[in-house]
């Protein structure tokens, strides 16, 4: 299975977890959900994934099931709902992704060609602008 079809696996177990939860999970059950169906991945690989989620915290077992059922975990649950930052475990490169384009957003809004801009809009002295010193680079009044 090619790398993106494991994080896409491993998506789908969450979900499926999720669209179930509180209700703990089987094997059997996860293999019915209708986006693992989608999948149509190996049995034996989803059990794989699916101890692996487990062992990574991202579901549960429940007690004296000798981990037959699971449950999503808080973990687990946060990142169906892309409430936290995307965990590369999950998410593969989608996760860098969205760090980039993030990263890239907020580097544009606080600084612009080099400078950065304060609240009133008036250029901070920075290394590209010299605060208006005669002989520097001219500060540039941002609106």
């Amino acid at each position: 299975m090619r790398e993106e079809r494991v994080y896409e696996l491993r998506r789908a177990i969450l979900e499926a977890h999720s669209y179930y939860a509180p209700v703990p999970l089987s094997l059997d059950d996860l293999l019915r959900y209708h986006r693992l169906a989608f999948l149509r991945p190996d049995r034996e690989l989803v059990a794989v994934e699916w101890n692996n989620l487990a062992v990574n915290g991202y579901v549960e077992d429940i007690p004296d099931s000798n981990g037959a059922y699971r449950r999503i975990t808080a973990t687990g649950l946060n990142q169906v709902n892309r409430e936290v930052k995307l965990d590369l475990y999950i998410w593969g490169r989608q996760a860098l992704t969205m760090l980039v384009v993030v990263l890239t957003l907020f580097l544009l809004a606080t600084t612009s060609l080099g400078r950065a801009v304060s609240p009133g809009g008036q250029c901070q002295a920075t290394a590209a602008c010299s605060g208006g010193q005669p002989g520097g680079a001219p500060c540039v009044r941002f609106r």
